[in-house]
C-alpha cells in the first residue's frame, strides 16, 4: 500500500507542468527576497524620470522675478566752510589801457535822464480811462429809458463814473420825451419812468388824458445844497448826477401843468393832481422837496436818491 502511494506521487510529480514565468515572477514578488524587490523598483525609476522630463519639456518655462535693484542712497553733501571776508582770494587784476575821461557837462547843460525800463509786452504807458458801464444799465437794455452814454464826469468833488443823457422814457407803453436831456445815473434813469407812469395813470383816471412830455428844470450841476439862509457846505446830489428837478407836465389835450401855478391851484382837481405827483414820488425817491419844503423849491419838485441815515433807509419827503 505504501509502495503504491509512493509510485502515484512520483507519477504526479512527473506529469505536473512547470510554473509559468509570470507566475514565477508573481510568486517571487510575494515570497522573494528583499534584493529582488529593490531591483524591480530600480528598473521602473528610469521610466518615471523620462516621463517627468517629457512633461516638463512640454510646459512653458516659468518666468523668474527680476533681480531687486540695489538701493542707492545719495551721499550727504559735504559741509561748506565759509571763509571770512578777509581770507577770500583777491580778484585777478588785469592791466588795461587808460580810457579817456568822459567830458564833464558844461555849466547850464542838463544831465541825461536815466534810462527807464520799457513796458512789458502788451502794456501801454498811456493811462487808461476809468471803465464805464452805461450800456449795462437795465433801464437802457430794457428800453425803459432812451439814453446816450456820456464820458465819466469829474469836477473836483463832483462827478459820476457812468452818466447817461436821458432824452425819452417809456411810460405805460409809450415813449414820452423830456423837455431837455437829463444827465443822470442809471438808478435815476430807472426810477424816473416809474414815477412818471404813476402820475400818468392818475391823470388818465381823473382827467381822461395822458402825459405828452415832462418839463425838466435841471439835472447834473456841481454845487452845494441850497438851503434857506445859505451856508451849506454839503455836496448836492445834483453834483453826483443823482437828482432831477421836474417843473411840470404837458398833456395830450394841450394843457400844461407846472408846480408854480398848479400846486396851489384853486381848481381842486388840478391841485390834488400836483399833490399826488409830489406824494407818490416819496415812494420812489429818498428825497422829495416841493413848495412845502421851502421857498427855494416853490417852482419845481426836487427828486434824488441820496443817502439819509446810517443805513440809507430814511426818506426825506417835504
Amino acid at each position: 500500500m505504501r509502495h503504491s502511494t509512493l509510485v502515484l506521487i512520483v507519477m504526479l510529480a512527473t506529469l505536473w507542468p512547470s510554473p509559468a514565468p509570470a507566475q514565477s515572477s508573481f510568486i517571487d514578488g510575494l515570497f522573494g527576497t528583499q534584493p529582488h524587490r529593490v531591483a524591480h523598483k530600480t528598473a521602473k525609476a528610469p521610466k518615471a524620470a523620462a516621463k517627468a522630463a517629457s512633461t516638463q519639456s512640454d510646459a512653458p518655462p516659468i518666468p523668474l522675478p527680476r533681480p531687486r535693484p540695489a538701493e542707492t542712497t545719495a551721499p550727504a553733501p559735504l559741509p561748506v566752510e565759509s571763509k571770512p571776508a578777509e581770507a577770500a582770494a583777491p580778484a585777478p587784476t588785469t592791466t588795461a589801457s587808460p580810457q579817456p575821461e568822459s567830458p564833464q557837462p558844461t555849466t547850464g547843460a542838463t544831465a541825461p535822464a536815466p534810462a527807464t525800463a520799457s513796458p512789458a509786452e502788451g502794456e501801454t504807458t498811456t493811462p487808461k480811462p476809468p471803465r464805464v458801464y452805461q450800456t449795462a444799465c437795465p433801464a437802457v437794455i430794457s428800453g425803459l429809458a432812451v439814453a446816450t452814454p456820456l464820458p465819466p464826469l469829474s469836477d473836483g468833488q463832483c462827478g459820476a463814473t457812468s452818466p447817461l443823457s436821458v432824452t425819452k422814457i417809456t411810460v405805460n407803453g409809450r415813449l414820452v420825451p423830456l423837455s431837455t436831456p437829463a444827465t443822470v445815473t442809471c438808478e435815476m434813469a430807472t426810477d424816473l419812468p416809474a414815477w412818471v407812469a404813476d402820475v400818468d395813470n392818475y391823470i388818465w383816471s381823473t382827467q381822461n388824458t395822458r402825459i405828452k412830455s415832462v418839463t425838466v428844470g435841471g439835472s447834473y450841476e456841481c454845487r452845494d445844497r441850497r438851503v434857506e439862509g445859505g451856508g451849506s457846505t454839503d455836496l448836492s446830489e445834483h453834483g453826483r448826477a443823482d437828482a432831477v428837478d421836474v417843473v411840470g407836465f404837458t398833456l395830450d389835450d394841450g394843457r400844461s401843468l407846472n408846480v408854480t401855478a398848479d400846486y396851489a391851484s384853486t381848481d381842486p382837481k388840478i391841485s390834488r393832481l400836483m399833490h399826488f405827483a409830489h406824494d407818490v414820488a416819496c415812494t420812489r425817491f429818498t428825497t422829495v422837496l416841493g413848495p412845502d419844503a421851502n421857498a427855494l423849491h416853490h417852482d419845481h419838485f426836487h427828486l434824488d436818491l441820496g443817502c439819509h441815515g446810517k443805513t440809507c433807509t430814511y426818506r426825506l419827503c417835504e
